[in-house]
């Protein structure tokens, strides 16, 4: 059955218009969900583009200062870790001692939460080694995926004449809460 110019005619007009109706459908429904998510303001308003830029700005600033902390503080490698981290910062420290030969006999961690520049963890450390051990493990401390660096060392002759040091060692790393 063949179609007459009229009914072709009525036919491709309900086309379209069921075509208009759906893309009118999916814009609309499309444009409800970006005003909830915010991307309707960021896409045609100023104010959220404005606001985005404004923070990009704000990251900068502080990604600059950031770096100039750690220029003066002479590290510039510092980061901070979670004050969570505690007892996996000193499994790390004994694993490296471990790997050196050197023999950890205490930790004492102290957090120091007024410190300056940043709040920070000291960890001091004693421990029993040969020079050689201790040298390797300063350069394991360098190391470390935790960034740390030595505050304060003391070491001494455990027995006169003999190759045995005991010492100990302040660590700090700097934390947040």
């Amino acid at each position: 059955m063949a179609l007459s110019s009229r009914e072709r005619t009525l036919a491709a007009v309900t086309a379209l218009v069921v075509v208009v109706v759906a893309l009118i459908t999916g814009v609309r429904g499309l444009l409800s969900w970006a005003e909830g998510s915010g991307a309707h303001d960021l896409a045609f308003g100023t104010e959220g583009l404005g606001e985005l830029l404004a923070t990009l700005d704000r990251i900068d600033t502080l990604e600059k200062t950031n770096q100039e902390i750690k220029k003066s503080l002479g590290n510039e490698r510092i980061t901070c870790i979670d004050v969570g981290k505690t007892a996996e910062l000193l499994r790390i420290i004994s694993e490296a001692g471990g790997r050196c030969g050197m023999r950890v006999t205490n930790f004492n961690p102290t957090p120091r939460q007024k410190s300056k520049p940043f709040p920070s963890l000291e960890v001091q450390i004693a421990f029993e080694c040969q020079y050689e051990q201790l040298v390797r493990f300063v350069d394991q401390l360098d190391r470390i995926e935790i960034p740390v660096f030595i505050q304060a060392l003391r070491v001494n002759c455990k027995q006169p004449g003999q190759p045995q040091l005991a010492g100990t060692m302040t660590i700090v790393t700097y934390v947040y809460s």
